[in-house]
Order: C-alpha cells, then sequence, then structure tokens
C-alpha cells in the first residue's frame, strides 16, 4: 500500500505545480546523473533536478487546466514485476504491459491507464520501466485524457532518446 501511496503523492506533487524554469536541453541538469533523455521541443524542464518537464501551456478541461508531463523515478530495485507497480486510488488500466526499446537499446516495458484528478477530470498515465545495473527507471507522463492523443508521439519519442552512461 505504501507504494501506491508514494505514487500518488508523487501524481499530486506534479498536479499541485513544480517550480520549473526554461532550460534548452537537459544534459546540463543530467550531466550529474547517469541518465539522460531529451523531453519534446518547447518543454519546460524541472528546475531542481531536471528529471521532468511539463507542456509549456496547460490544457483545460471541464473544472480546471493541467499541462502534460514527463517524470523520471529512480528506484533502487534490480527488477519491477509488471502486477507490482504501485497505482493510484481508482487507476483504471488501460493498456497491457507491452515491450518496448530505446534507440540506445534498453529494453523495458510500460503500462498505462486512467484515474480521476483531484478537481475531477480524467487523467490519463503511461508508465515506461527499464531495469538495468540493480536500478528501475520509470518515466512517467500524465495528461488529461482527452488530450492524450496529442502527446502520445511526443511521449514516445522522448523515451526513445533515453540512455543510461554506463
Amino acid at each position: 500500500m505504501s507504494g501506491r501511496v508514494s505514487l500518488f503523492l508523487m501524481v499530486a506533487a506534479i498536479l499541485a505545480g513544480v517550480q520549473v524554469a526554461r532550460a534548452d536541453d537537459l544534459e546540463k541538469a543530467s550531466a550529474k546523473r547517469e541518465m539522460s533523455i531529451q523531453f519534446p521541443k518547447g518543454w519546460v524542464h524541472a528546475k531542481d533536478d531536471g528529471l521532468g518537464a511539463s507542456a509549456p501551456a496547460a490544457d483545460k478541461e471541464f473544472s480546471g487546466a493541467l499541462p502534460a508531463t514527463i517524470q523520471i523515478t529512480e528506484v533502487q530495485k534490480a527488477h519491477i514485476d509488471p502486477s507490482a507497480l504501485p497505482a493510484v486510488a481508482g487507476y483504471q488500466a488501460v493498456e497491457k504491459p507491452t515491450a518496448f526499446k530505446t534507440a540506445a537499446g534498453l529494453e523495458g516495458f510500460f503500462i498505462g491507464g486512467t484515474f480521476k484528478g483531484g478537481d475531477g477530470s480524467t487523467l490519463r498515465s503511461r508508465q515506461y520501466v527499464i531495469s538495468t545495473n540493480n536500478k528501475t527507471y520509470i518515466i512517467t507522463m500524465t495528461a488529461l485524457n482527452a488530450h492524450w492523443d496529442a502527446y502520445q508521439k511526443l511521449l514516445e519519442a522522448s523515451v526513445a532518446t533515453f540512455d543510461i552512461k554506463l
């Protein structure tokens, strides 16, 4: 249950708004890290750690607005089973675990689903999970469900650039 709570808190923090600043690329922020990713052009990168980015403008839906976000989480586990991934309360799976490979040859799986935001809007997320070197990296995209199709290809293109410096 604590895993579900931590994912919920991570999503809640994203929804509440993260301090962000424009950056030309992620290399400065990720130079200290063993990973790199190219976020979509024009997206706003997280100011403090460079492990997240959001669309430059919020999408609007009935009761609120939310920018699409991509967030990378590093977990100190050698492997995560798809059935063991935490879920937000009310999460409905819409994509079964599906294998994928990055341009750098990293292999993993992704799953996706929908859930309700605090304002009642329907959110859509997809988690890409890559396990290597006794660590697991989870790349999560969250957007308003009604706008998911507009972001899916951008997400896939970004995830394809994910690499780990060995």
